[in-house]
């Protein structure tokens, strides 16, 4: 048995990133070696996907940036019409290459969106990155696998449908939820390997878990506002003996206003431009933000004071030098 001593210091941050438009990435627009290639669908998005007809040889590569320090997961639209068909491995800046089954149980003849899963990385699987640029690579492992194309979101209630989606709906409210970081001082035993972290909304009585492996601290996310919830840790051994839980710790999840969820759409005018769409929140004013660069950020609408709940829109005609803009909404 591991020996008690683990103390909780303190709760580190009880921010809420907030959720970002998904990026949406055509397969066919990556950085490809063969035999990874790209062939023609009138099914797919856009005309085309990418496929290698090899086992094991073959990557399609791509530049994302994100504009946010979050943990993130991956859509992806593909095609597996069987148990030869239905895999890729995947990997993100070089990291763990995991294998991601396309299509457990569900082979089909069509496209379909699935989200990306590591058969040791965890289902889903989440890629905690940094603000700005990271390359995601898939690489061939079962030939005939076809990839179309792929979103990554911090927004774990967004599913894709065929096509760019509408704004996702706001949560309902009063389960506006909130994450909150925890440390502690590592135990003094030569056998850990490894901590847990426990917590329940019922003093003393834990039921969910996360294990950290040997960092100490943790973050637990998905936790409602206005809920209290009591956390403890534990250390374990080898043969995942665990210890007893440290001193407990109990907070309560403040409220925050609700994120602004972002939709963009092109505007079939002759003018052009992107429609930008945001469900506000009671007595805020808004901000809305765009960059080409996520270094240097303009502020090209600011919204009247929201009286109930209502969607604000703007219509940006501005054309970027790069060819991309991105937004974000910032509160007043």
């Amino acid at each position: 048995m591991v020996p008690v001593g683990i103390c909780l210091l303190s709760i580190c941050s009880t921010s809420a990133a907030t959720p970002i438009s998904p990026i949406y990435v055509e397969a066919e627009s990556g950085a490809l070696t063969t035999p990874m290639g790209i062939n023609t669908d009138a099914n797919a998005e856009g005309g085309q996907y990418v496929t290698s007809q090899a086992n094991e040889q073959g990557t399609a590569s791509y530049q994302i940036t994100v504009p946010q320090s979050d943990d993130y997961v991956i859509w992806c639209r593909v095609l597996s019409v069987d148990t030869s068909t239905d895999s890729l491995y995947v990997s993100m800046d070089g990291g763990v290459e995991d294998v991601y089954d396309t299509a457990d149980n569900t082979w089909s003849a069509n496209w379909q969106w699935t989200q990306l899963k590591g058969r040791t990385t965890g289902n889903p699987r989440v890629f905690s990155l940094t603000t700005g640029g990271h390359t995601l690579r898939f690489r061939s492992r079962e030939g005939g696998t076809k990839l179309d194309a792929f979103y990554i979101t911090n927004d774990r209630t967004f599913t894709p449908t065929n096509g760019n989606p509408p704004p996702p709906p706001p949560p309902p409210a009063g389960t506006n939820t909130q994450r909150v970081s925890l440390a502690w001082d590592p135990s003094g035993a030569t056998n850990v390997a490894g901590y847990a972290i426990w917590y329940g909304t019922n003093s003393g009585r834990y039921i969910k878990s996360l294990d950290v492996g040997l960092k100490t601290s943790g973050a637990i996310s998905n936790l409602l506002e206005r809920g209290t919830y009591y956390f403890a840790v534990t250390a374990y051994s080898q043969d995942r003996i665990h210890s007893d839980p440290s001193a407990e710790l109990g907070y309560t999840v403040p409220i925050n206003p609700p994120p602004a969820r972002i939709g963009v759409t092109p505007v079939s005018t002759s003018n052009g431009g992107m429609r930008v769409a945001f469900q506000s929140a009671t007595g805020y004013q808004y901000d809305l933000m765009a960059t080409e660069d996520f270094r240097t950020w303009i502020t090209v609408w600011r919204s009247p004071l929201s009286a109930a709940n209502e969607w604000f829109s703007f219509v940006d005609t501005e054309r970027p030098t790069s060819g991309r803009r991105f937004y974000r909404v910032r509160i007043r």
